[in-house]
């Protein structure tokens, strides 16, 4: 088996928290599994949530559990997040924008004040493990696509056209990188020299 590896970089970044106050929104403090795995579901061409038919529920009924087209396909690849900032630490800071399309806000002149909390310039290594037909898929799509998916997820902010997010890498015999639970073997990437081709 194989790997690919990724940077994933940006000036900013907002995996918004599902506990909110009346102030603010907040950001988890690194990227987690479902919002790259829902990146790498928009790469693929596979529905999001705002795609999902939702099963309606009656009374009585027992819950089922129904899950976006894209984690029902990719939850099963084998992926690891290694933050490249300092001691993997990214700092965050609030930004404040309006939102003044009118159907946003009840208040009157119907604008909205928006403070959410960003991450400041993070940096993440991005290893996925090539064992199976979707992330052989996904190594064949990401080079290709990547660029044009960020520049289209992140509206809220201004990049550069030429602005890049980082080089991809093919790593020859990558589950020799992870051990028995899966986990990055870190150390390895630090001695090898010839690791990347």
């Amino acid at each position: 088996m194989n790997a690919v590896k990724f940077t994933l970089s940006g000036k900013n970044a907002f995996f918004k928290k599902p506990e909110v106050n009346t102030y603010y929104y907040f950001t988890f403090g690194q990227i987690h599994k479902v919002a790259l795995l829902g990146m790498f579901g928009a790469i693929l061409g596979y529905d999001g949530y705002a795609q999902k038919k939702w099963t309606k529920i009656k009374k009585g009924q027992s819950i089922v559990k129904e899950y976006p087209e894209f984690y029902e396909k990719l939850n099963k690849l084998h992926i690891s997040i290694v933050p490249q900032n300092e001691r993997g630490y990214i700092p965050k800071k609030v930004q404040l924008f309006n939102n003044s399309v009118g159907y946003a806000s009840g208040e009157q002149g119907g604008n909205l004040i928006v403070k959410e909390q960003w991450l400041e310039n993070p940096k993440w290594d991005i290893y996925v493990l090539i064992d199976c037909d979707k992330a052989e898929k996904l190594a064949d799509n990401v080079r290709s696509k990547m660029n044009a998916f960020i520049y289209q997820f992140s509206c809220k902010a201004e990049f550069m056209e030429d602005e890049q997010i980082g080089e991809l890498y093919y790593i020859e015999n990558g589950e020799a990188y992870f051990d028995e639970n899966d986990i990055l073997r870190r150390e390895l990437f630090e001695e090898g020299k010839d690791l990347f081709i």
